[in-house]
């Protein structure tokens, strides 16, 4: 194809173009300058730009400098009651606020997987429940059931599951690991969730900080 198109005024001239499926497309060369003057735009005389300071928010926060999804372990501490033993149905430690899980307030993730290791090597069966903002119309009292408030049902997030068949004993200690949940979860107000742990079945406990928790999040 032919790129420039024959113009005539008067005895003659050229415009440079490019032919693009039979329609012509003007070439310009960019100059600048003040009124008057004219200086091109070459590899040596770039054209001036102005970066203006400014603030990019994103999702409601400013935060530049992390690509894709991050990763938490969060380890809550738990202080068990010695005596008298938890019945099934006892609140099993006290309610628990996860610090920070989501990376942002009302931030999301997903719940990977969950660690556990039992110092008293007695593996408790108990159930895993997590809220998205804090229970506080249900009062939680360490070794006594629950009444659950029905306003609280809404900001629960997870039932997870924890039994005799989960554990492994090795040397006088008891491990656990929950692998593939992928359960999403999502803060509500903060970037905190709130735990509670429910025990399923009657547990011994010798040592008040025998059990401990990571759980792995992903946060996007």
């Amino acid at each position: 194809m032919v790129n420039n198109l024959p113009v005539t005024p008067g005895s003659g001239a050229t415009v440079a173009t490019d032919d693009v499926a039979g329609v012509h497309y003007q070439l310009i060369k960019i100059a600048l300058g003040d009124e008057d003057a004219a200086t091109r735009v070459t590899a040596a005389n770039g054209l001036p730009v102005e970066v203006v300071a400014g603030t990019m928010s994103l999702s409601g926060e400013d935060h530049i400098g992390e690509v894709g999804f991050s990763t938490a372990i969060v380890s809550p501490t738990f202080t068990m009651d010695i005596s008298p033993d938890y019945a099934s149905g006892d609140v099993y430690g006290d309610k628990t606020t996860l610090t920070n899980a989501m990376r942002v307030t009302s931030g999301g993730g997903v719940l990977g997987a969950v660690s556990l290791t039992d110092s008293d090597d007695i593996s408790p069966e108990f159930q895993i429940l997590l809220w998205d903002s804090d229970p506080t119309n249900t009062t939680w009292t360490d070794n006594s059931p629950p009444t659950i408030n029905v306003n609280d049902l809404p900001k629960l997030l997870a039932k997870i599951p924890i039994v005799t068949a989960d554990w492994t004993s090795i040397g006088g200690f008891a491990f656990a690991h929950l692998r593939n949940l992928n359960i999403p979860v999502r803060a509500n107000g903060s970037a905190h969730l709130y735990l509670v742990l429910i025990a399923s079945a009657v547990i011994n406990v010798a040592t008040a900080g025998h059990l401990k928790i990571r759980l792995h999040f992903v946060r996007y």
